[in-house]
């Protein structure tokens, strides 16, 4: 169940990281995507908070899924923290999150060509 917004309305930074982490810990990306995509909540919280204490309890309870939707759909920084945490001894799951981020590089490096060489063909053509 996600709670109405009155119920993280008035709540501080620090709350509204704590209950991030527990969504991120319990595999909800239903409460974490409307956490993040929700403007007057995603200002008041950091995914990054606590060295990326998020990331890595998901890493530890194995939550691929969130994972997944953090990495391709919310484009999450791969920052020091996460490096680090990816480090860390839990699993192949880290060696799979690894192969996720260089996934998603390359398609973006990809779209990002493909997106020059469509203005390039457009110029030829004019």
């Amino acid at each position: 169940m996600i709670h109405p917004f009155s119920y993280y309305q008035n709540r501080s930074s620090k709350d509204l990281n704590d209950i991030l982490c527990t969504a991120c810990r319990r595999g909800r990306i239903d409460k974490l995507r409307y956490m993040l995509t929700t403007p007057e909540i995603s200002k008041k919280i950091d995914i990054h908070h606590r060295n990326a204490i998020c990331f890595d309890w998901m890493l530890y309870s194995k939550r691929f899924e969130v994972l997944k939707y953090l990495i391709f759909e919310y484009k999450i920084e791969k920052t020091k923290d996460i490096d680090d945490c990816l480090k860390k001894d839990h699993g192949l799951i880290c060696q799979e999150v690894i192969k996720m981020f260089e996934m998603r590089d390359l398609q973006l490096d990809l779209s990002s060509e493909l997106k020059n060489r469509e203005v390039g063909i457009k110029k030829v053509k004019i």
